[in-house]
């Protein structure tokens, strides 16, 4: 598919300019008879959106056939469509892999084993810092001289390879438990060192570190709720209303095998 322009910074610019933005054709694309527009909405939420005709004929059936029988027809005015289903289908059209959902559906978060590999490429980052040459390792490895008197004193040790190599190997069976370790390796390196100690100050900032990806990543600890999905899965059931208008059959497929994946891991009401 074609490459969209870069659409503007939704948070700097008002949501209708933002939206009639996103995929503004050129002056000369204009001239040049290769645009189609769309009226999309009614009142203060109408919104139109300029679209290259040779997406639509390429990737809709119901665009081919409108624009073959209407070749002289540019603007068409869709009152009882929503603009931001409608954006979802336009984010679709110019996304180079047509079996891929839009970017701006609602997201939700995500399990343990769907973060598993980013968490993975994270820690082995994270190894290579300052903070974290402490405990790169188990004890014994690191200072076999110390292991005697910190396995007297730790009961538990932990330490960023046996947590790689358990997260690697599904160890763990909730983000809750990798957690878990980490408050270990903290709280052994404050019971063995003390709490003002610089490898303490460096196991909290490492701690830190890991705690704020896994935020970043939005890693929940069991499958989403019927109400906490409940926004994508609207999106979603909005769009395959609009791409089976439009015979758009790669969009429809790929939100109805989302929405059944949806579906079938929510948990109990």
């Amino acid at each position: 598919m074609a490459d969209a322009p870069h659409p503007p910074n939704m948070r700097e610019v008002s949501y209708e300019v933002a939206m009639a933005m996103l995929f503004a054709p050129s002056r000369e694309e204009k001239r040049k008879g290769g645009i189609f527009s769309f009226i999309v909405g009614t009142g203060k939420d109408r919104v139109q959106f300029d679209v290259h005709k040779d997406l639509l004929s390429t990737w809709s059936q119901t665009f081919n056939e409108f624009i073959l029988s209407n070749p002289y027809i540019s603007e068409v005015i869709r009152p009882d469509e929503d603009p931001d289903t409608f954006l979802l289908l336009l984010q679709w059209l110019y996304n180079d892999d047509e079996h891929a959902l839009p970017t701006g559906l609602p997201s939700i978060s995500t399990t343990l084993p769907e973060a598993k590999t980013q968490l993975l490429k994270f820690l082995v980052r994270v190894s290579k810092t300052q903070y974290a040459t402490d405990f790169r390792l188990p004890v014994a490895v690191l200072w076999p001289p110390l292991a005697p008197q910190y396995l007297e004193i730790i009961e538990l040790p932990i330490d960023l390879a046996t947590i790689s190599s358990n997260l690697d190997t599904d160890q763990y069976l909730d983000i809750k438990d990798l957690m878990y370790d980490f408050d270990l390796l903290y709280d052994n390196t404050v019971q063995f060192n003390g709490p003002d100690h610089p490898i303490t100050k460096a196991a909290s900032t490492l701690r830190t570190k890991v705690f704020d990806k896994i935020r970043a990543l939005n890693i929940r600890s069991e499958a989403p709720s019927y109400e906490q999905s409940r926004e994508r899965r609207r999106a979603l059931e909005s769009l395959i209303s609009l791409s089976g208008r439009y015979r758009c059959d790669s969009l429809t497929n790929a939100c109805v095998k989302e929405l059944v994946h949806l579906y079938g891991t929510l948990s109990t009401i």
